[in-house]
């Protein structure tokens, strides 16, 4: 099972803020291999398309590996 999450990172809409080019607007997670589709549909709910999730929420890594954690137990 192979997984990545992937940060969606859009243009700031506040050209004031300079140092901050881009913010992020949600997240992909990135699935491939035996189960995993299953896992990941469990944590984020249905594929866009096959092999990928995504959701609105801006997670980092600590808090999707807790996820991935339970759903495999």
């Amino acid at each position: 099972m192979i997984v990545a999450k992937i940060d969606n990172l859009v243009p700031n809409p506040d050209p004031s803020q300079r140092d901050k080019p881009t913010i992020e607007d949600g997240t992909y997670f990135i699935y491939y291999g035996e189960g995993a589709q299953a896992m990941a549909e469990a944590i984020f709910g249905a594929s866009l398309r096959p092999g990928v999730c995504y959701t609105r929420e801006n997670l980092s890594r600590k808090q999707i590996v807790p996820r991935i954690t339970e759903v495999l137990k």
